[in-house]
């Protein structure tokens, strides 16, 4: 699965999604039932090149899935409801678009099983969970972002 983000122009968005992203990979890795493991990246697109159709001025985050092995057929998450995505409509599309069934088995499993608190857990209703969910970089990140905006000096 790769999350494009956008973390400059869509930084509501970004912060909202971030930590149902990394509870969904974290479960998805922990209940694997093979040697494949599941692999969530990020990719900044503000500071990244990125290929078509996430380029030519797009400022929208995007939650793609690509098979292993066959990068022609992505999936993409067609509601994305401005990055208000819980770890159950992660896992659900996890479940719904994965070309490698033990994926999908995993995750069909973990929608039956988790405890509701996890699946259903809305960050962007609690703002701090969202910041410390955020790895040490992003973090750095999105401090040097609010610094530069309250830096008003006056050339």
């Amino acid at each position: 699965m790769v999350y494009i983000a956008y973390v400059t122009s869509s930084t509501d968005v970004h912060f909202s999604l971030w930590p149902s992203l990394v509870t969904a990979t974290s479960l998805l890795r922990a209940n694997a039932t093979s040697s494949r493991t599941f692999d969530a990246v990020y990719v900044d697109a503000d500071n990244n090149d990125v290929p078509p159709p996430h380029d030519a001025g797009a400022s929208q985050p995007t939650l793609v899935m690509y098979a292993s092995g066959a990068k022609t057929l992505p999936r993409y998450v067609d509601r994305f409801q401005e990055g208000r995505l819980t770890t159950y409509d992660i896992l659900h599309f996890v479940a719904l678009t994965s070309a490698q069934m033990d994926t999908a088995s995993t995750a069909a499993a973990l929608l039956r099983s988790a405890p509701s608190d996890v699946l259903l857990a809305k960050p962007w209703e609690d703002a701090d969970s969202a910041w410390e969910e955020m790895p040490s970089w992003a973090q750095a990140r999105a401090d040097s972002l609010d610094a530069d905006e309250e830096d008003t000096t006056e050339l």
